[in-house]
């Protein structure tokens, strides 16, 4: 997941939400394609703060999977996106959404979900106003 978001991340002249996007798309995609290392991910991990940066550690081993989430809602929001909104706020709203529709396709593979493209589209749509 690590190369895929770097590769994204690469991608120069992108508007900040496209780039949003395409990590969120990237996880999403992950976590649907690797269930059992995604449950356990979240079952045995941790997160803490290190000089300002969001970092989950799996054991001896550290991502900042979702530092790079909190600098592309940064950007956003310099871009005029989410006004009056927190970036903390808009990246824990984020991050549980994305979280329950993974856990809740992972649980219910049956059920006619949502393309992936248009699923980050309704994460996306956050409601204006204060967080």
């Amino acid at each position: 997941m690590r190369q895929q978001y770097e590769a994204v991340l690469r991608q120069e002249n992108l508007e900040p939400v496209v780039l949003l996007t395409g990590i969120l798309r990237v996880y999403v995609e992950y976590a649907l394609s690797h269930p059992n290392h995604y449950r356990m991910w979240f079952e045995s991990s941790r997160l803490r703060r290190e000089d300002g940066s969001l970092k989950m550690a799996h054991g001896r081993l550290e991502y900042d999977v979702f530092q790079a989430w909190i600098d592309r809602i940064e950007a956003c929001r310099e871009a005029g996106m989410f006004p009056g909104r927190d970036t903390e706020a808009l990246f824990q709203i984020l991050w549980s959404r994305v979280h329950g529709r993974i856990s809740l396709r992972l649980q219910h593979p049956e059920f006619h979900w949502l393309p992936v493209e248009e699923h980050l589209a309704t994460v996306l749509d956050l409601p204006q106003g204060r967080s």
